[in-house]
């Protein structure tokens, strides 16, 4: 049986939510029948880049929408004629603006597309009549409407258009076997960066605006001056590290703040602390929601992050309205909370990644997942 290839769009395939969920699929779908391979728009080289080719998968690199749009269609397009021919496009988007942009290249062509929405917020996008306007045209040109949750959905098409046949939810699955609370693990990690009768609060994310960095440190600041055992975990690079460095200097709370930067070891590292924090200021469904609470986490999110995220009754939402003293109040209440075996809530709720590969095999194969 010949192999068929998918082609994913996306804007990079480094690490965060929507390469990790490309990779969990691309990790456990049947390569034997389904072949990945990638047309990004970075030129440097991707965290991935060597494992999607160790897989079998191709990478094509386009130029970046930054560098004009005229010369990003007349370059995408170039490399399009160059590509295999492609029955299925798999394109990943955070915004509307992004997602309509591919219908000025020639991937408008590739028979099946589905666009995929992985967020519920966009820094820059369409507004009002031209967001109708533009959901209309995206409908009219796929032929199916994917998103991470229903908030993500209804946010980039619109609430009439993702109830319709071909729109559904995708969920970010995770790898259930490697996700789970292990005291060893957790005994071990915590030995190895010190940690040991310390009350530790983690952050996993991109060193960027959307993930509210500035507001972790003033949260942080209010927890380490009731309690001075408190240390904090940072994972991830991103523009804004310097910047967030330069705040914990000032706070002078370099001893209790660690910045890991890009790690391989989520699991452990999320078994290593006492509570998960993700005070966004938008988020399509977190990839590392899902991932923190199968290690049995107390979770504290912002309430702009949709409430479908909490699969285990786990996770408190907390207005960013609310000061970061009342974030540190309601966190310490945790300091002894005792971790639960969350396997089964992950599973039933749809989020093993066995589970989400077959739905999206279907897809690529049959059209129906």
């Amino acid at each position: 049986m010949k192999v068929k290839r998918i082609l994913h769009v996306t804007d990079s395939m480094n690490k965060g939510g929507i390469e990790t969920f490309i990779m969990n699929v691309y990790r456990n779908i049947n390569r034997e029948y389904i072949q990945f391979d990638f047309l990004i728009s970075v030129s440097e080289k991707c965290d991935y880049e060597d494992e999607i080719l160790e897989l079998g998968g191709m990478i094509y690199r386009t130029v970046p929408k930054t560098k004009g749009i005229f010369n990003y269609i007349k370059k995408t397009n170039n490399i399009l004629k160059e590509m295999p021919n492609y029955e299925v496009a798999h394109i990943h988007v955070s915004s509307l603006i992004s997602a309509l942009g591919w219908l000025l290249t020639n991937v408008k062509n590739i028979p099946t597309k589905m666009y995929h929405s992985h967020n519920t917020e966009s820094g820059r996008d369409f507004t009002g009549i031209l967001r109708k306007g533009g959901q209309i045209v995206l409908k009219q040109n796929s032929t199916h409407l994917l998103a991470c949750s229903i908030a993500a959905g209804e946010w980039l098409y619109g609430n009439k258009n993702f109830k319709k046949d071909k729109a559904a939810v995708i969920n970010n699955g995770i790898d259930t076997g490697k996700f789970c609370y292990d005291k060893k693990v957790r005994k071990d990690m915590r030995e190895s960066l010190n940690l040991d009768n310390k009350f530790v609060i983690g952050h996993i994310g991109r060193f960027n605006q959307q993930k509210n960095h500035d507001f972790i440190i003033e949260i942080f600041k209010e927890i380490y001056n009731q309690d001075k055992n408190s240390i904090l975990i940072l994972v991830g690079k991103g523009d804004l590290e310097s910047m967030i460095y330069d705040k914990v200097k000032e706070y002078k709370l370099q001893e209790a703040v660690l910045f890991l930067g890009l790690r391989e070891d989520i699991s452990p590292l999320l078994n290593s602390m006492d509570i998960f924090l993700l005070p966004s200021f938008h988020e399509g469904l977190p990839v590392v929601g899902i991932e923190a609470q199968a290690t049995g986490i107390k979770s504290f999110m912002s309430d702009k992050v949709t409430t479908e995220v909490d699969v285990t009754g786990l996770v408190d939402f907390i207005s960013l309205d609310h000061p970061a003293e009342c974030w540190a109040e309601k966190i310490l209440n945790y300091k002894d909370y005792n971790r639960v075996n969350t396997k089964q809530f992950i599973i039933e709720n749809g989020f093993d990644i066995k589970e989400v590969t077959s739905k999206l095999s279907s897809l690529y194969t049959n059209g129906e997942g």
